[in-house]
């Protein structure tokens, strides 16, 4: 099977802090950010470089969001612990979101691909444009959507061999269900 080139676009990570904290004192201290606890009980802060939305609980929780590598995100929470004088306690990667197209690969009919995969395939286009194909690990969480266009897009993976073994899973699927193109 040829090798897939996808792109990884958000690393999730999340934070245990050491200790809680009052939401107005962390608004306070970071003078920046949205803080509008009838809204939403948490602040939310983008950091620029990298770029991340940072989501910080009452509860001694924090989510870092939107970076393009674990290393990134790393940097993003390091911003954090410096403004805010934190201690993190356990550090998580709890998603990893890929895209790739196979459009100039296979002829894709969406419909075909989830009637030959039926046990773990879910479409119905009023509600939502893509086929949502769940991994058949059960131990897994990782779902992959399949676009008409041939857009593909992989969320939960929580490594980089979870999303490989992901890819590799759906480009069979596709062997087997697409007449590949010459």
């Amino acid at each position: 099977m040829e090798r897939v080139v996808y792109s990884r676009t958000n690393h999730v990570i999340s934070v245990r802090l050491r200790s809680r904290r009052a939401l107005p004192e962390f608004a306070s201290l970071l003078m920046a950010g949205k803080y509008s606890p009838k809204k939403f009980s948490a602040i939310t802060l983008k950091v620029i470089n990298p770029n991340a939305t940072v989501i910080l609980f009452s509860t001694g929780t924090a989510t870092v969001m939107g970076c393009t590598s674990y290393y990134a995100a790393l940097v993003a929470l390091r911003f954090l612990r410096e403004k805010l004088d934190l201690e993190f306690v356990h550090i998580v990667l709890t998603n990893i979101v890929a895209k790739f197209s196979i459009f100039d690969r296979f002829e894709v009919d969406v419909d075909k691909f989830r009637a030959a995969n039926q046990d773990c395939c879910s479409y119905n286009p009023s509600v939502f444009p893509s086929c949502s194909f769940k991994l058949p690990d059960p131990t897994k969480n990782i779902k992959v959507n399949l676009f008409s266009s041939g857009r593909i897009i992989v969320a939960g993976p929580k490594t980089r061999e979870d999303l490989e073994h992901t890819v590799r899973v759906v480009m069979e699927r596709f062997d087997t269900t697409f007449r590949r193109l010459e």
